[in-house]
């Protein structure tokens, strides 16, 4: 529930309203409630009466009961509060834990990008030198195929020359 606004205490006709409303907005028991609404009923009817001192035996205080239920919600107050303070520093601590969890694993991550970035970067560089050398080597490779059919052409050739001379002779 909520606390009880000023404007529904203003609102409040007397004391007995101003008191209901705090009843109805805060944490009372019934039992705490009726305490209270007994005690301002008490007041109200001796404040229609005659104005004079109460009789003796007939006078009974109800003062403890509504300083027992003052001191309970305090102490009920008091406790939430602490409650509150403790469940706050946990969740505080969680949350710095998770934040510094966060932040290892972005440097992590980043530290991993930079190192794929590096290799990336070499890897490249490696493979350009290795397709520079592939491509002289294919060039070599032509060339030397040009020259073997050449030489094999030249090779059959002079061995034709050849055994035509040995069978003119």
């Amino acid at each position: 529930k909520g606390g009880a606004s000023m404007l529904q205490l203003k609102s409040a006709g007397n004391l007995a309203q101003a008191l209901s409303v705090l009843v109805e907005a805060s944490k009372l028991s019934t039992a705490d409630a009726s305490h209270i609404t007994a005690l301002v009923q008490n007041r109200n009817s001796d404040e229609d009466q005659d104005v004079g001192a109460p009789a003796g035996a007939v006078y009974e205080s109800h003062s403890g009961d509504i300083l027992q239920v003052l001191t309970d919600l305090m102490e009920d107050a008091e406790s939430q509060l602490d409650s509150a303070r403790n469940t706050e520093t946990k969740d505080r601590h969680a949350f710095d834990l998770m934040k510094q969890s966060l932040k290892d694993e972005i440097r992590y991550g980043q530290k991993e990008i930079d190192e794929a970035k590096t290799g990336i970067a070499a890897a490249g560089q490696k493979k350009s030198k290795a397709q520079g050398e592939l491509a002289v080597t294919s060039k070599d490779l032509a060339a030397d195929v040009k020259g073997l059919a050449d030489l094999h052409h030249e090779c059959m050739t002079k061995a034709e020359d050849f055994e035509a001379e040995t069978k003119s002779r």
